[in-house]
């Protein structure tokens, strides 16, 4: 119980509501996700503040352990996180795999620093003609 509250007030101390105002998607990492404790504190506290976690956060996480991996995937899945877990060394930067949720396959989120080359190419194509000249 008191790792629960423990993850439940690092969640409540770094949640900033404005991030995920006018529907922003909100990208979160966590480096040593273990079972996933974290992140689950934080979509709990999303629900709370009346924010859909399911499409407003993209999250990313790794961890050492393959049982952990494993562990987190699937309490993340269940819940309908959008979520890659991968199996990675944080700190010498090793991967030796990633498992993306049903939710991250079917429903991927772009925050928007993704789509920003995008938004870039199409602003330098040339106008096209409007449907009033057409007509």
């Amino acid at each position: 119980m008191l790792f629960r509250s423990l993850c439940s007030l690092v969640a409540r101390m770094t949640f900033d509501k404005e991030l995920f105002e006018d529907g922003n998607a909100v990208t979160m990492n966590e480096p040593a996700v273990g079972g996933g404790a974290m992140v689950i504190a934080m979509c709990d506290h999303l629900i709370n503040e009346k924010i859909n976690f399911q499409k407003q956060l993209k999250i990313t996480c790794q961890d050492v352990d393959y049982t952990a991996v494993c562990m987190c995937y699937i309490q993340l899945s269940l819940i309908g996180c959008n979520a890659v877990v991968v199996h990675a060394n944080t700190l010498s930067m090793e991967e030796w795999g990633s498992f993306y949720t049903p939710m991250a396959r079917m429903f991927p989120i772009r925050s928007t620093h993704e789509m920003q080359p995008t938004i870039e190419m199409i602003a330098e194509l040339p106008l096209q003609k409007t449907l009033t000249e057409f007509v």
